[in-house]
């Protein structure tokens, strides 16, 4: 049994310790003592969800999941007199949206099945999920909805609040808190696609509603493992989000403070951080040894003298054709 404390006093009875510190068997206490057991399968499962003890018990895990995610839509798109645009369309499970068409939420907001209607398709893959926007990639269309994410699940941010009508930071944050619970500072970085083709650390909009970014050379240290060169290599228009949001996941600090996207059971990506960075590459090579093994590496068609030739993943065929060839000529 692991029982994990925080700022709110929750706590959880029962858990199977693991990187997220998400429920994921027994019991998740809340704050007022209410006792409700989230169900963790990969079943999707929504009858009782539109009650507000199986909300809080969700809003109370490191998880975020696509029916959260529409209720974030839902309530952000409530908003009136925003000075960005704020309604949204998120794709979701049929079974999903027709919870949301019982509680008669306006249809320009309301979450679709339908991926002609959509405006935003989430792909969650644990550590880091992929936005795509079905309404365009220019700068301002990705800039609004990644200030939305921003804003919402990103930490507190008062004086930005106002692209979405909030004038008293407190409304704000009252606002923030009742609609994601534990996931208002769940994202540590946002990735936004510009219209060069390359991705850019996403802060927030300027004045006049444009991106402020960064480039990803500030993504250094040991937090993040070669950032720069993989998220490089990830980058594809076709496949690849024009939005990416790399939760807080880090190695470091308390396990209750890491989130992630989706579903435990569900096969997920790889994050940026030195848990699953270093990955060893293990060859039998009948008949040889180690000294073998490193003059075929060490050669310059693959990882040079020093290796530098083999950082990131993207080798690992040519060694194994380089060894295979060598054993057989």
């Amino acid at each position: 049994m692991v029982m994990v404390g925080g700022e709110e006093g929750f706590r959880f009875e029962g858990i199977k310790e693991g990187h997220t510190a998400m429920p994921q068997f027994g019991k998740v206490t809340l704050p007022d003592e209410r006792i409700v057991e989230p169900d963790t399968s990969c079943k999707l499962r929504v009858e009782g969800f539109n009650e507000k003890k199986y909300q809080d018990a969700e809003k109370y895990n490191n998880n975020l999941h696509i029916w959260e995610l529409g209720e974030v839509m839902k309530a952000v798109g409530s908003i009136q007199n925003t000075g960005i645009r704020n309604k949204y369309r998120l794709l979701v499970p049929e079974k999903i949206e027709e919870i949301s068409k019982k509680e008669s939420i306006p249809a320009e907001y309301r979450p679709t099945s339908t991926i002609e209607s959509a405006d935003i398709v989430a792909a969650f893959n644990g550590p880091m999920a992929h936005i795509y926007s079905m309404m365009g990639t220019d700068n301002k269309t990705l800039g609004e909805i990644a200030e939305v994410f921003r804003v919402m699940l990103g930490g507190y941010h008062p004086d930005d609040a106002k692209h979405l009508g909030f004038s008293d930071p407190d409304d704000y944050i009252e606002f923030q808190e009742e609609t994601v619970g534990r996931l208002w500072n769940s994202i540590d970085k946002i990735l936004i696609r510009m219209e060069d083709g390359k991705y850019y650390i996403f802060n927030g909009l300027d004045n006049n509603g444009n991106p402020i970014t960064e480039s990803l050379t500030s993504l250094t240290g040991g937090e993040y493992i070669e950032a720069e060169l993989r998220i490089k290599g990830m980058n594809n228009e076709k496949r690849s989000g024009d939005i990416v949001l790399i939760m807080k996941d880090k190695t470091t600090g308390e396990a209750i403070d890491r989130y992630t996207t989706g579903s435990a059971c569900k096969s997920w990506h790889g994050s940026l951080n030195p848990s699953d960075s270093y990955v060893p590459l293990i060859v039998a090579y009948p008949g040889g040894n180690k000294k073998e093994i490193e003059e075929i590496l060490q050669r310059d068609t693959l990882c040079k003298q020093d290796y530098s030739g083999c950082r990131g993943n993207w080798r690992v065929r040519d060694i194994i054709k380089e060894i295979i060839t060598e054993q057989y000529e």
